[in-house]
């Protein structure tokens, strides 16, 4: 990856991030129904969360992913939630996600361990798993649908 550079993610990259997420997310397999002020919103979120990390790829002036998450404090230790992790289409499958979760782990001094959610069985289940991550053997995710939503 020629002319690649992994820093940390700064607010300056809010704009460009949420533009990425919409362009990512918003195609197939996740096809989901961002626009980017909700994505401005949603990264922003996660920007100040307490203990957030968070790296950005670029090559050259493009940027290409990044990575954000904050450390939480368990009584096993230190874990780190990865919130959104986001590669561009075309930059996908070239070893981008991979830097990016590399990139993390070694900022992420005395954290023990690293948790997400992903849907099962999809790209990203299969790219995690290629990382080293491994479905939790006692969690497990539960939802509760509030009154006049309809949406999972």
């Amino acid at each position: 990856m020629a002319d690649t550079t992994i820093d940390d993610f700064t607010p300056s990259l809010l704009d460009t991030a949420a533009t990425l997420f919409v362009v990512v997310f918003n195609a197939p397999p996740w096809s989901e129904r961002w626009t980017e002020a909700l994505a401005r919103n949603r990264l922003n979120d996660v920007l100040a969360t307490p203990g957030f990390a968070g790296v950005a790829l670029h090559q050259g002036n493009d940027l290409c992913g990044f990575a954000l998450g904050h450390i939480e404090q368990w009584s096993t230790g230190r874990h780190f939630h990865l919130q959104e992790m986001c590669v561009r289409t075309d930059r996908q499958r070239s070893g981008i996600g991979t830097a990016l979760i590399n990139a993390l782990e070694v900022r992420l001094s005395g954290v023990e361990q690293l948790y997400l959610l992903t849907a099962r069985e999809g790209p990203a289940h299969w790219f995690y798993e290629h990382c080293g991550f491994r479905p939790a053997r006692r969690q497990g995710v539960m939802l509760k649908r509030l009154l006049g939503t309809t949406q999972e």
